[in-house]
């Protein structure tokens, strides 16, 4: 079958942000699981200024097609001027698993999948 799983990462500048975005993902069914991996060290370059911060870093189970979706709620919810949300194509996995992600997110229709 044609795999549309997704991976989204998400940096969140602390806990009660990562939880507010991981938690209305799921409940949103925008995503299936987000994985919070805390500790994350940060080096960018922001305003001309080199800067150094540590993170948490969102791993997010997805679709394709709610790619917009996640972006849009990011750029509600996050608290910097530039959120970072990038996504990777998931190529292979455990087909059971994969389609847990697509059992437990909203499809394109907007409808749960069945």
């Amino acid at each position: 079958p044609r795999q549309d799983a997704r991976i989204a990462w998400i940096t969140a500048p602390n806990r009660e942000v990562a939880e507010l975005i991981g938690s209305g993902l799921v409940e949103g069914k925008l995503a299936a699981c987000v994985s919070t991996i805390p500790g994350v060290q940060s080096t960018y370059r922001w305003r001309g200024k080199l800067e150094h911060d540590e993170e948490i870093l969102l791993m997010v189970k997805t679709q394709a097609s709610l790619i917009p979706k996640i972006i849009a709620f990011v750029e509600e919810k996050h608290p910097y001027d530039s959120p970072e949300v990038i996504t990777t194509k998931i190529e292979e996995g455990r087909q059971e698993y994969l389609d847990w992600v697509r059992e437990n997110t909203v499809g394109e229709e907007g409808e749960e999948k069945q």
